[in-house]
């Protein structure tokens, strides 16, 4: 098991997560996906942006998402959204 911050030094721009302390390949998912992803982001970005809410991201932004059984989970989603509260 490493700390979160360090997989995301070691892994940073690879297709990967970190999930119950092991180093999972995420496949390359194809255009149909990507078209999904940036209807996603635009439709939601344009509602953050335009209420000032937060922060947008999209692909390749690890994200710390811990959980009870793994608190040095992280993930690398698609689109997420961070609000400024």
């Amino acid at each position: 098991p490493m700390p979160a911050e360090e997989f995301g030094r070691k892994h940073a721009g690879d297709r990967v997560e970190y999930v119950d302390g092991e180093v999972k390949e995420k496949p390359m998912p194809g255009g149909k996906h990507g078209k999904v992803c940036f209807e996603a982001a635009f439709v939601i970005g344009m509602h953050v942006r335009g209420n000032n809410l937060g922060h947008m991201f999209t692909n390749d932004t690890f994200v710390k998402v811990p959980t009870k059984g793994d608190p040095e989970r992280v993930y690398g989603p698609d689109v997420f959204f961070v609000s400024y509260d």
